[in-house]
């Protein structure tokens, strides 16, 4: 399998989406208890599956494919089984979505990259969600082109006096050409 996205609920259960066979499979152990598969009607290619993964703070998972659909990346709600479409976040500058996380107010933020002549470029956008789906979208970070390597997960880090920070990795697709670093992100 070709895990791709982590999530972990306030429950503590782990939910890892997969490319190949696209799904989502959610752990309460070390054995896998539900499997969702992703929505057919978007069309998925092998290796853009549902790649970005976060839980929001009433514990529904939320995903984002690597494919887009119509010139954006359908934001999509996992409840009760079964899948919704929040909102559609347009595809701009060639990169797509690789991570997700949700900080305690409800804001989306969502890592995007791009490759381009061996090298990566990466962009971090925050959505506000309403109940009509996405409200307010802004790009608060972007990389220069080969900056840094392949950032592909995202974690918001929130300090107890209302400060906040991303944490990003990247992914050396165990490539010794390739890096594995960390990034801190001040978030502004």
């Amino acid at each position: 399998s070709d895990a791709e996205g982590m999530a972990i609920g306030a429950d503590g259960n782990v939910h890892i989406s997969f490319e190949g066979r696209h799904r989502v499979d959610e752990y309460t152990d070390t054995q896998a208890s539900t499997t969702t598969k992703a929505p057919a009607h978007l069309d998925l290619t092998t290796n853009g599956g549902l790649e970005a993964l976060a839980v929001d703070a009433s514990g529904v998972l939320h995903a984002l494919p690597e494919t887009a659909s119509g010139g954006a990346f359908q934001l999509l709600r996992l409840a009760g089984g079964s899948w919704s479409t929040v909102g559609a976040v347009p595809s701009s500058g060639g990169v797509v979505p690789v991570g997700a996380d949700f900080d305690a107010g409800g804001a989306l933020y969502i890592l995007e990259r791009k490759f381009s002549f061996f090298m990566f470029q990466s962009r971090v956008r925050r959505l506000t969600l309403g109940a009509g789906g996405i409200l307010s979208l802004e790009t608060i970070w972007q990389s220069k082109l080969g900056e840094y390597d392949n950032l592909e997960a995202v974690a918001v880090i929130e300090g107890e006096d209302g400060t906040g920070s991303l944490l990003m990795v990247s992914d050396d697709n165990a490539m010794p050409f390739q890096k594995t670093q960390a990034l801190l992100l001040a978030l502004p």
